[in-house]
């Protein structure tokens, strides 16, 4: 162990076995439900009142229930040594910054995610039915307070393994820190590294070569930064997979002044209805992640060339709409002048967003705050490299 990492012993090659868990320790929603209906046969209501979450919201709340009910064993818990392993505070998952922080992330759309998730959880942490069925009665106020309660959802969250869209509680496991692979150019998925074996148990092999006494690291996968946010508490250093969000109120600049982009758009089954242009994410490099945000990118793009925009319009044809000459070059191009205009409309620049964080470090603010800068500062350097910009908004003012 070192910190709350793990330490190669020898060098280790990729696809070496680290080690195998047996099923004994390990935990699911399933296994805590077949052994709390033994306890409170009230328990097995759980589903119905948790139907207002998603399946794996559903079973963070399990896990949690699992976790608060050993907390009240006071030390005599068969799962102490793992216990006192977890984090102490709750994990600064994106349900628990306060608005201000929610502030400093500056994207509506996960501040609208993290105050609907804080309050579900509330409103179901005071349900009468919900306090009914949890299998510990009155016990401990610090294992059994809605800040309790939340503390474990976010430890469920985040340190949970999920196979097959179930979730596990592996000791040790859990331990490994995430960073990107360095092969990211090979596909890979998370159960190719981490595989449940037919007794049940788990093991875990390894995503990359290790030099003895190096801290072992894996990828936890080929994620946006936001749902490391969502889910796990931190925003990696570096993700070739994040993707920056340029709003629909910049794409509908060009949909509006061509009414008849709309009709092109719905009639090619792009979008569902004419009043529905969504938000494209962008990496990087400048490219979408989906084949129906790429084709909306291909029309739209036609704003930009009279002639070819009227043709679209009047064929309304995938030749002429989306698989037309140049469609690349138009898109980047596009792309390049929406990502300025999502970049230009911030409260402030990339370099003063790097110069705040450093002040809030200097400060110890709290995590929450810093991972929303860095996360604002990771759309931000998206942006800027899209747009061409710089980290700057001196050029915000030069026309194309």
């Amino acid at each position: 162990m070192y910190g709350y990492g793990l330490v190669a012993k020898r060098n280790v090659q990729r696809n070496d076995p680290l080690f195998r868990i047996p099923s004994n320790l390990i935990q699911s929603s399933d296994t805590i439900k077949l052994e709390y209906t033994q306890i409170s046969p009230h328990f097995q209501q759980i589903d119905t009142i948790l139907g207002n979450f998603s399946s794996l919201e559903r079973q963070d709340i399990i896990l949690a229930l699992h976790f608060m009910k050993e907390c009240t064993l006071r030390g005599t818990s068969y799962y102490q040594p793992y216990l006192d392993m977890l984090p102490n505070d709750i994990v600064p998952r994106l349900d628990t910054f306060d608005d201000h922080e929610l502030y400093l992330l500056e994207d509506e759309f996960l501040c609208q995610i993290a105050k609907e998730s804080r309050s579900k959880l509330k409103m179901l942490y005071n349900d009468l039915e919900f306090q009914r069925i949890i299998p510990f009665g009155n016990g401990l106020e610090e294992c059994t307070s809605f800040p309790s309660f939340h503390k474990f959802v976010t430890i469920s969250s985040s340190h949970s393994m999920i196979l097959n869209g179930t979730k596990f509680l592996v000791p040790l496991a859990d331990m490994i820190n995430h960073s990107t692979r360095p092969d990211i150019t090979i596909p890979h998925q998370f159960q190719t590294f981490h595989r449940r074996n037919n007794d049940g148990s788990i093991t875990v092999y390894a995503d990359r070569d290790v030099m003895v006494g190096e801290q072992i690291f894996e990828d936890y996968g080929t994620l946006d930064s936001s749902l490391f946010l969502e889910a796990h508490g931190f925003v990696p250093s570096e993700n070739p997979f994040h993707c920056a969000v340029i709003e629909s109120r910049y794409l509908l600049e060009f949909s509006n002044h061509n009414v008849g982009l709309a009709d092109v758009l719905f009639h090619l089954r792009i979008i569902p209805s004419m009043s529905s242009i969504p938000d494209v994410c962008v990496t990087s490099e400048g490219r979408v992640q989906d084949a129906q945000s790429a084709n909306l990118l291909r029309v739209l793009a036609l704003g930009l060339d009279n002639e070819k925009l009227g043709v679209c319009i009047k064929t309304k044809s995938r030749s002429d709409c989306i698989h037309y000459d140049h469609a690349s070059e138009k898109v980047s191009r596009f792309l390049r002048l929406m990502a300025g205009r999502a970049y230009c409309t911030k409260r402030s620049s990339l370099d003063e967003d790097v110069e705040m964080l450093e002040s809030l470090r200097k400060k110890n603010a709290s995590s929450q705050s810093e991972l929303a800068l860095r996360f604002r500062i990771a759309d931000k350097r998206i942006l800027s490299d899209v747009s061409g910009l710089g980290s700057s908004h001196v050029l915000c003012d030069t026309k194309e």
